[in-house]
């Protein structure tokens, strides 16, 4: 499989609160990393991934603070769950400032909501689109 490259797209840089930051995990490829939210402007959110875990512990604590932080030298990659996104790559060289104050307050990333809806539309759904639950019944009894 092709590795992905990563493409810088407008700034390299990136202001606001970090809403959610997941405990270490591990990838497919063997790799540790940690993801996450930041609440980038007053409706924006965007997902993050970090592959150096030397990060985890000083994301996790501005996260639970909602200390307002600066990302600098971040890239800007094509999301892997939503290809209409970008998610933040935070790199080796990445670094994490936490700032005084923002113009705007820290919110929380509004929850999923749920909706029934047919196999037709999840059939016409983008590919990678996110499907947290899939409910089957079995009518069979009743032929």
């Amino acid at each position: 499989m092709a590795k992905r490259k990563a493409e810088t797209l407008n700034d390299d840089e990136i202001s606001g609160y970090l809403v959610e930051v997941s405990p270490i995990k591990t990838s497919q490829q063997n790799n540790k990393y940690f993801d996450g939210t930041i609440n980038s402007n007053r409706k924006t959110f965007q997902h993050f991934v970090c592959f150096d875990v030397s990060k985890h512990c000083q994301f996790r604590s501005a996260g639970t603070q909602k200390s307002p932080v600066k990302l600098q030298r971040i890239s800007q990659v094509p999301s892997k769950k939503d290809a209409s996104q970008n998610d933040v790559l935070v790199k080796r060289t990445s670094s994490l400032n936490v700032l005084r104050s923002l113009d705007f307050s820290c919110k929380e990333q509004p929850k999923e909501t749920s909706e029934q809806c047919t196999l037709e539309k999840i059939q016409n759904l983008p590919e990678k689109s996110k499907v947290i639950k899939l409910a089957m019944h079995d009518y069979s009894r009743f032929f």
